[in-house]
């Protein structure tokens, strides 16, 4: 980051830090990335609560505060309403006999000071395993539908296929695992529901993962599930999350880290929050998670990160990336063309449609024309070989490779 002469996400995420600019600031263009990034509310939170405290001798301009407020507004009204869309789900799932666990947004929420703060745009429940049907059964009977490919889920996949409602509430999307099955790490969900803490949502009575296990989730689910693409958001979780450690939190942090294997990914996060956001990672933490890691193509990654303004850059399939990080032509190659024309049941659960229906033979024909009209903006940019474009590839490639997910 450049102190002197900060800019473009560096900016946003100097104010997200709480920390006066120190230079004229392109407000339009501020407010724009934090839309992009999904911080606006807690950039209006930031600025109205430094500005109370004389702490910012600068302000918004008028109009553009006004504009920020309003946002602020509607977002608390969304979390309203997304708060009252959960509690309906867990009291659903509840009078079934179904033991529940939020994570992701909702969850993430009950570290800020006010969970208006932390917007979302889907459920997310984890229920043992052995109560699957019963919770699909449960949100049936509330008008949540989803394809029928449970049994192609149970064997490949972490979480049922979406569950929509014709009403236009919220996708809910049931777990059973966090991680992806036959991966180098993993997050035992037995250690995790004996860890995890009583919570409620508008009075119905729940859980969510401890703040250790919190942690070790978001890494995962931003660097490995995402490469890096959720842009600003998963390191203001982070902030939010660890802000109030002490010495036990970091020491079970690199325990579990190190013990389910995501210790590269958990050091990238805190470098990630550290360098940007300011977060204070404790010396011992970062050796204890992996000594030597911090290395100069560490180092190049994360001012790659910053200069891509990760949410509008141009990425390519996340398969392709992992194809391409496979190393031999013929890999890549074979690993694309299982991506491009998947197995009977898994192009059956991709477009919700019965695996014998003769309508499977349409979806084949159709996949390569999805995903050009899906990436074909991507694809544009890789062809003229648009630097921005070949560096994100670069990034995630690495990334991929760094992490351990390629052997």
């Amino acid at each position: 980051m450049n102190p002197q002469n900060p800019e473009g996400l560096e900016l946003l995420a100097r104010l997200l830090a709480g920390n006066s600019p120190g230079v004229e600031i392109d407000w339009q263009g501020v407010l724009t990335l934090a839309r992009r990034h999904a911080v606006l509310p807690l950039l209006y939170w930031e600025i109205t609560r430094r500005q109370a405290a004389g702490l910012w001798d600068f302000s918004v301009p008028g109009e553009l505060y006004e504009k920020l407020r309003r946002d602020f507004l509607a977002a608390a009204a969304r979390a309203m309403v997304a708060e009252r869309q959960l509690a309906q789900v867990l009291q659903a799932l509840a009078e079934a006999g179904v033991s529940t666990l939020v994570v992701k947004g909702a969850a993430m929420g009950a570290y800020y000071p006010d969970p208006a703060l932390r917007s979302y745009g889907d459920l997310d429940v984890v229920v043992p395993h052995h109560q699957l049907e019963q919770a699909a059964t449960a949100l049936s009977r509330i008008g949540y539908r989803g394809s029928d490919q449970k049994q192609w889920r149970l064997a490949h996949h972490f979480h049922l296929s979406p569950l929509h409602s014709e009403d236009g509430r919220l996708t809910v999307e049931i777990h059973w695992q966090l991680a992806r099955p036959n991966q180098p790490w993993t997050l035992p969900m037995e250690e995790l529901w004996a860890r995890a803490i009583p919570w409620s949502v508008a009075g119905q009575p729940t859980l969510r993962l401890d703040a250790v296990d919190t942690v070790l989730y978001l890494s995962l689910h931003t660097l490995i599930h995402h490469l890096a693409r959720l842009g600003l958001r998963p390191l203001c979780d982070l902030r939010q999350v660890i802000k109030d450690w002490g010495p036990l939190e970091w020491q079970a942090l690199v325990r579990r880290a190190v013990e389910y294997r995501l210790a590269r990914a958990v050091y990238l996060m805190l470098r990630l929050a550290e360098q940007i956001l300011q977060v204070t990672v404790p010396a011992q933490v970062k050796e204890g998670l992996g000594p030597g890691l911090e290395e100069p193509s560490l180092t190049e990654w994360i001012a790659g990160f910053l200069a891509s303004d990760s949410p509008s850059a141009p990425h390519m399939p996340a398969s392709a990336v992992q194809a391409w990080a496979h190393g031999a032509g013929s890999k890549k190659f074979r690993y694309l063309w299982r991506r491009l024309y998947p197995p009977r049941e898994e192009m059956a659960s991709i477009y919700g449609i019965p695996p014998d229906s003769p309508r499977i033979w349409w979806a084949y024909l159709q996949r390569p024309f999805d995903l050009l009209r899906r990436y074909r903006s991507a694809l544009v940019h890789m062809v003229r070989k648009d630097p921005k474009a070949i560096a994100v590839w670069k990034q995630e490639t690495w990334l991929r490779k760094w992490l351990g997910e390629v052997a």
